[in-house]
């Protein structure tokens, strides 16, 4: 029976490349996630200050997808979007539909709330296909 979980996580120490921690498996533990440095990362998608916390590119969108809840480099660009758009939904369109259905102002929400929505999937999809985001700039 496996009583322990080897997780790698993101660097917390300029020193180190990976920090291995060990989970019991009683407990939750994230699925391992490895991250890789800036040079093996095609140079379109390179960020000049961030050295090391890149996804590798070309994974199935399900690992994107749960990269959500995972320490990398687009972590809290994800969440800073993700986060108003729920808030957007629950307390201003959401009312709004139920009680005064002022149509300009549902326009308003909703184009603000696509636009939150566009950019976290963006942050948290990017690197999941190179060729298909090089066309795109392209």
């Amino acid at each position: 029976m496996l009583t322990h979980i080897f997780v790698i996580l993101p660097p917390f120490h300029f020193f180190h490349p990976y920090a291995i921690v060990t989970c019991s498996a009683a407990l939750y533990c994230p699925t391992t996630m490895l991250l890789v440095p800036s040079h093996e990362i095609p140079p379109l998608m390179r960020r000049a200050h961030v050295i090391h916390g890149y996804r590798p590119t070309d994974q199935p969108r399900l690992y994107y997808l749960k990269s959500a809840f995972q320490l990398h480099n687009e972590l809290v660009n994800v969440w800073t979007h993700a986060v108003p758009f729920t808030l957007l939904q629950l307390f201003y369109l959401l009312p709004e539909v139920f009680t005064h259905q002022r149509w300009p102002v549902l326009v308003l929400y909703s184009g603000i709330g696509v636009l939150l929505a566009a950019s976290a999937l963006t942050h948290l999809m990017v690197g999941s296909n190179r060729h298909a985001q090089l066309r795109a700039i392209n």
